[in-house]
């Protein structure tokens, strides 16, 4: 059993709003805080109850979840629940929003409006739907109202959307809305970025420009962009505020600083394995603090919730049922204001709300198994990779056979001067990229399957879309748009790419971002076992191989994504992708703890 140790001191916390701001601050840049320190176990268990139900499927009170054969499976991506005890349930894949009275009553669900593509997080207040909707071209947030009319929208800026958006909250100006009859509400929209930093949208309904992030109290506090990887922030209610910074030398460590009216206080995070993520998840009314935290133990990971009340004095939630988890959504946790933390736990045949529920006794966890990180046997173990390269199983070794001999007539050629940079510059090329789709590119040939984001013709669109089988460059795939090719297929149940399709699929951009002379496959990108001409070679599992820039998240015969910096609990990466819904070249943060299966290899032909 491993355990984890968490020393705290904080000071009260005060009443919540609905909405929150956040912001990071450098560790050295501390004054006043209190470092007065408990120290306690954890992570203890105290289990969880059930709250609501709902059976994966693509019917009523239904939640949908894709498990396509490449790529990574996705269901619901987040839920709220308001101050009236209602549940609302994200489901991208079917398209609707469930609803769930606080006696447990399912509601008629709320449809999403066709401009709606795909939304990864929710905020519900008295006035509208919030919904953050980075599937979308442009990204956005839109709100709708309960009968699913879309009423408002504000495009999210792309110098602000490649920061890297995680979430958003909302505050609504009540007050304005009572003085003025029939008014809509001035919302302020808060933006997550990177899982982490919070910064204004709009605030009173009108937009903002500014992009420092600021505490309630009116600190500014301005971290250089390089460092981001090193800060994150909770999310935050009223005036309270909190600011999570993660040490990276001993990747066991992390500070939780929370702010309240200028005053603060901190919480010390310690594992004596390797800490995953960490996030301050909320304040509750009584001024208690909540803490997320993972641990992750070779190919294992433990995820738990740890609570602090005004006076410092710590209280065991429950471990999240990880290994319950088909698919991994966005935002998993809720902290109602009475204190009750909600999780969201999707299921391969249910998808349920539980409550976390409070345990006094450490004993609870002991023995308790943690979460398979790993997920498959196609991952090599530390001694079948002694040498630093990769093994094969199955279905890949013969794929690489077949590569093995078609390279003896066709040569690898790749770049002969290629670096991360040049790797990372082509990769914003391909989401920056910008073409025009005519009825000619729209409308699919044969078996063909249009991107589900491309959602109207005569109209310019961002990225370039998924094409199973591809590998076009962005200025290869404007070009085939001018000859009437199909934008894309996400049709993967084919044997390879269709005739008159153009974009490209995840190994094809990992081979044009690594800049090799032809295209790999998944189950090729790594060149097992077949001597010195190897193209990358293992590293371990994700977040603990201090990946960089340019390594690659592998899922052999399945999906791969090309690194860009690690966040407080997972990385920036870009991908070329299905999963929700964006089915195109995009630039995300992904979750250590959502790679089952997964492992980091690095391309051994940059140049130096």
């Amino acid at each position: 059993m491993l355990s984890v140790v968490l020393a705290v001191t904080c000071g009260a916390a005060g009443p919540l709003g609905s909405a929150a701001h956040a912001t990071g601050r450098p560790a050295g840049d501390r004054v006043g805080v209190s470092d007065t320190e408990q120290h306690l176990v954890a992570p203890a268990t105290g289990g969880y109850d059930v709250v609501a139900e709902l059976s994966v499927g693509v019917g009523p009170r239904e939640v949908g979840v894709e498990t396509p054969e490449h790529g990574p499976s996705w269901g619901p991506a987040s839920f709220d629940v308001t101050d009236d005890g209602r549940l609302y349930v994200l489901d991208g894949v079917n398209r609707v929003l469930h609803v769930i009275a606080e006696s447990g009553a399912y509601e008629p669900s709320i449809p999403f409006p066709a401009a709606v593509a795909c939304p990864e997080d929710v905020d519900v207040t008295e006035h509208g739907i919030y919904l953050l909707d980075l599937a979308a071209t442009p990204p956005a947030v839109q709100r709708m109202n309960a009968d699913g009319v879309l009423t408002d929208s504000w495009e999210i800026p792309w110098s602000v959307y490649e920061d890297g958006i995680s979430g958003l909250r909302v505050r609504e100006a009540a007050a304005h809305v009572e003085a003025t009859p029939g008014a809509a509400a001035a919302p302020t929209v808060y933006l997550e970025i990177d899982g982490a930093w919070e910064i204004p949208l709009l605030s009173a309904g009108r937009r903002v420009d500014a992009r420092v992030p600021k505490l309630r109290n009116g600190d500014v506090v301005d971290v250089p962009a390089t460092e981001r990887a090193h800060y994150a922030v909770g999310s935050t209610r009223g005036t309270t505020a909190f600011s999570v910074a993660k040490d990276w030398d001993t990747s066991q460590e992390a500070t939780v600083d929370v702010y309240r009216n200028g005053r603060p206080s901190r919480i010390h995070v310690k594992t004596e394995a390797r800490l995953g993520a960490v996030k301050a998840l909320d304040a509750d009314d009584a001024g208690t603090v909540y803490v997320f935290a993972e641990e992750l133990a070779g190919n294992e990971v433990r995820a738990f919730v740890k609570s602090f009340d005004a006076s410092g004095k710590p209280s065991e939630l429950g471990e999240l049922p990880l290994a319950e988890y088909a698919t991994h959504p966005r935002h998993p946790l809720r902290v109602t204001d009475n204190g009750d933390v909600l999780a969201l736990v999707p299921g391969a045949d249910k998808v349920s709300i539980v409550r976390l529920r409070t345990s006094e006794d450490p004993s609870d966890s002991l023995g308790r198994p943690m979460a398979a990180l790993d997920g498959g046997p196609e991952a090599p173990t530390p001694e079948e990779v002694a040498s630093t390269r990769g093994t094969a199983s199955g279905a890949g070794v013969l794929a690489s056979v077949r590569e093995f001999f078609g390279r003896l007539f066709s040569p690898e050629r790749a770049h002969a001067a290629w670096t991360q940079v040049n790797a990372y510059d082509r990769a914003m090329q391909y989401c920056a990229n910008s073409w025009y789709c005519s009825v000619y590119n729209y409308y699919p040939n044969g078996v063909n399957i249009r991107p589900r984001y491309i959602t109207s013709y005569n109209r310019y669109w961002m990225s370039v879309p998924y094409c199973w089988g591809g590998w076009d460059l962005p200025s290869t795939f404007n070009y085939l748009m001018s000859k009437r090719y199909d934008a894309g297929d996400i049709n993967t149940s084919t044997s390879g790419k269709q005739p008159s399709t153009a974009g490209t699929d995840c190994s094809g951009l990992v081979s044009r971002l690594w800049g090799l002379g032809h295209k790999r496959s998944t189950s090729c990108v790594a060149y097992w076992g077949l001597g010195a001409t190897d193209v990358s070679y293992y590293l371990g599992l994700p977040g603990s191989a201090r990946e960089r820039l340019g390594d690659i998240y592998l899922k052999p015969n399945s999906h791969v994504m090309m690194v860009d910096y690690l966040t407080s609990g997972g990385a920036r990466v870009f991908e070329s992708t299905k999963s929700d819904s964006y089915d195109r070249v995009v630039h995300v943060i992904r979750a250590w703890s959502a790679m089952p299966g997964y492992y980091v290899r690095r391309y051994n032909n940059w140049w130096q």
